[in-house]
Formats: C-alpha cells, structure tokens, sequence
C-alpha cells in the first residue's frame, strides 16, 4: 500500500519533468525566412563540430526529421553521442536521444497595429534534465540565428530566450 502511494505520489512529478518549453522572440525578422531557415537547421545540424571545445562536440547519428508547413511545426528525433578525453582519465562515451518539436508562433495582428514578431518555440519531448534541454533550445536559437544573418541596422534585436510560462 505504502509503495502504491509513493508511486502516486512521484507519478506528477516525474510526467512534469518530461516536457520543457523555451520561446525566443523574432523581432524585425521575416516569418517566412524564420521558417525556412527553422527547417533548415533541424534537418543539418552542426553541433559545434568547428569549437576549440571538444567537449561541446556532438557527433550525430540519427537524425529524423518531419514538418508541417501549414502549421508551422517541425518534429525531430534525433541520436547524439561523443567522446571525452581529459588527461589522467579514462575516456568517457556520453550519448543523447531527444525528441522534440519546434513551432513558429504568428500571433494575429490587432487592428491599426504592426503585425506582432514571430515566436520559435522550441518543446521537448521526452523525460531528463531541463538544462539539457535547455541548452539544446538554445543550440537551435543560435542556429536559427546564425542561418539567418545579422538583423538589418532599422530592426530591434531578437529577445533572449525565455522560459514559457
């Protein structure tokens, strides 16, 4: 009985830990190329392999990845792995498995208003660490970002990520 209600008990726990939303902001930038340039990081991810790190080098084995253009949703499933070598110790094997899904949010315009900016939002999919997930939304925010090229001098600058709430 005790174990049945410890189980109940860690259940919503464990299920909240399986999802994490990050948004970024796309002020002064076109929704269109927000788009293209989404589906085009997703389907060649880079993982820093060009970093001084090598920590932060990822090597990636799987790569699955499914959109919708009238939604505007992209769904991936991907397989990450790398291995560490630090002086004195052992090497170390690390492998990742994410699934996730990143939407471009258009909100509808207010009368008489600008259109308001594009969101990216970016949502796990599976169970783990909500840094790593984190760190994950921001690898893609800076991709987009990247892929897309400075703002033009007029535009504001994107927002910084930011938890959904």
């Amino acid at each position: 009985m005790r174990t049945l209600l410890l189980l109940l008990l860690t259940l919503p726990v464990l299920t909240a830990c399986g999802v994490t939303e990050r948004r970024q902001l796309m002020a002064g930038r076109d929704p269109g190329q927000v788009w293209e340039a989404m589906k085009a990081v997703a389907q060649t991810p880079d993982y820093y392999m060009n970093s001084d790190d090598v920590g932060e080098r990822w090597i990636v084995r799987e790569n699955d990845v499914a959109y919708d253009d009238n939604v505007r949703r992209i769904e991936v499933y991907r397989k990450l792995e790398r291995e560490i070598h630090q002086p004195l110790s052992p090497a170390r094997h690390e492998e990742r498995e994410w699934k996730f899904e990143m939407l471009l949010e258009q909100p509808p315009p207010e009368s008489d208003k600008p259109p308001p900016p594009a969101v990216m939002l970016f949502r796990t999919r599976n169970a783990g660490v909500p840094a790593h997930a984190w760190d994950e939304a921001k690898w893609y925010f800076d991709a987009v970002d990247a892929f897309l090229g400075p703002l033009p001098a007029a535009a504001p600058a994107a927002a910084p990520t930011t938890p959904a709430s």
